[in-house]
């Protein structure tokens, strides 16, 4: 789900700005799903603009995760693995510190910075 703030967020909230990862060249699960359903000329495009790290190309990022539906993608693969965490945790006793941990599972998912 953090993935998804780099694109989606409000600067103000997130207190960082849009686009910080990609900047950094790192490949987060909306700019790789948009990869992968992406043609060959934006493929190769966004893997430049991944390399270089140029935040000066986000308006065509975000059109390529727009066009692939990749925000989504992210939520439902995040609220996926929320759920396992969650499910993992029934098998441990009931207490603050499974609460805490179930707390955090759908914190992860919800939060907007």
């Amino acid at each position: 789900a953090d993935d998804v703030l780099d694109y989606t967020a409000d600067e103000a909230a997130l207190g960082k700005h849009l686009g910080a990862d990609l900047a950094e060249g790192k490949a987060t699960l909306p700019l790789i799903h948009a990869l992968g359903h992406a043609n060959a000329d934006r493929r190769q495009r966004l893997r430049e603009i991944i390399e270089r790290g140029t935040i000066d190309a986000m308006p065509e990022v975000l059109d390529a995760i727009v066009a692939s539906d990749s925000v989504a993608y992210s939520h439902s693969r995040a609220l996926h693995y929320a759920s396992k965490a969650e499910a993992a945790l029934q098998s441990l006793p009931d207490n603050e510190w499974t609460a805490a941990l179930r707390g955090l599972a759908r914190y992860a998912i919800v939060r907007s910075n």
